[in-house]
């Protein structure tokens, strides 16, 4: 197997203006859910409607459908 010199890599100051422009974008995207969702409460299950939507999407993921389960044999 043939090996060859690392490749140089300049770190210019418009990559450095780049980076720091994309982690403010960043921080504000993160700060502003906080923000709204800070008056929201709970319900008596202590779950919100977010939880039980990525429940669902989390369901379809791995293959669990508890729509189709069938109820139990009810006796003859």
């Amino acid at each position: 197997m043939l090996r060859r010199k690392p490749t140089r890599i300049e770190l210019c100051i418009e990559d450095l203006e780049e980076w720091n422009a994309q982690k403010r974008a960043l921080e504000s995207q993160k700060k502003q859910p906080l923000q709204s969702k800070g008056n929201e409460t709970l319900t008596m299950e202590g779950s919100t409607p977010d939880t039980k939507h990525m429940r669902r999407i989390i369901y379809e993921r791995v293959g669990l459908a508890p729509a189709s389960r069938l109820p139990p044999h009810s006796p003859r």
